[in-house]
């Protein structure tokens, strides 16, 4: 019998190394899909801890802020598609970070191929609203969402239509990615 249980125990505990292993390599494959939390379209910047800034310094670029820290500006210059050519040496805040679509992937609430859905769902979005946006200039940000945010704020930079898409954006965002369903003001 002490072996039989001693078996069973062995093959569960397998087989859970084996599911946390499938889970990690589907939540990487829908991370490399994406790269919404580093293209500015979820945030526009990530804390750095000193020891971070002095490891990512002239790799990345880095925006001092206003309390004496600093901060990996997003859209990630590290972002080459949607892969982290820093991923190694990345930010604590970017390790740490999972988004909601990806929480659920991980909790068995949707498949990779729903989650790569979505995902596809966001890139249309935000390339239909940079559509309906002025070709952008060197002194812009790269991110559509930011860009957009920016133009709004400027009398008729932007029209009705894209106004109404980057509301589209901001909400879908929102629910699929951030976990919020209403805007935080």
């Amino acid at each position: 019998m002490t072996s039989v249980a001693t078996a069973l125990r062995d093959t569960s505990r397998d087989f859970e190394e084996l599911c946390a292993t499938i889970t990690a390599v589907a939540l990487s494959r829908l991370c490399q899909q994406c790269g919404l939390c580093c293209d500015g379209s979820l945030f526009t910047r990530v804390s750095l801890s000193s020891a971070e800034v002095k490891r990512l310094d002239g790799r990345v670029a880095l925006k001092p802020r206003i309390d004496g820290g600093v901060s990996l500006t997003q859209s990630c210059t590290a972002l080459d598609g949607c892969r982290c050519r820093v991923y190694a040496d990345r930010p604590q805040g970017c390790i740490d970070y999972t988004c909601l679509l990806g929480r659920a992937l991980v909790e068995g609430e949707t498949t990779l191929q729903g989650a790569s859905q979505v995902v596809l769902r966001a890139h249309q979005l935000l390339q239909s609203l940079e559509g309906l946006l002025p070709p952008r200039t060197p002194l812009e940000p790269v991110s559509v969402v930011q860009r957009a945010r920016r133009l709004m704020n400027t009398d008729g930079a932007i029209s009705h239509q894209a106004r109404a898409a980057l509301a589209e954006v901001e909400r879908y965002l929102r629910f699929h990615f951030l976990g919020q369903t209403r805007k935080l003001e």
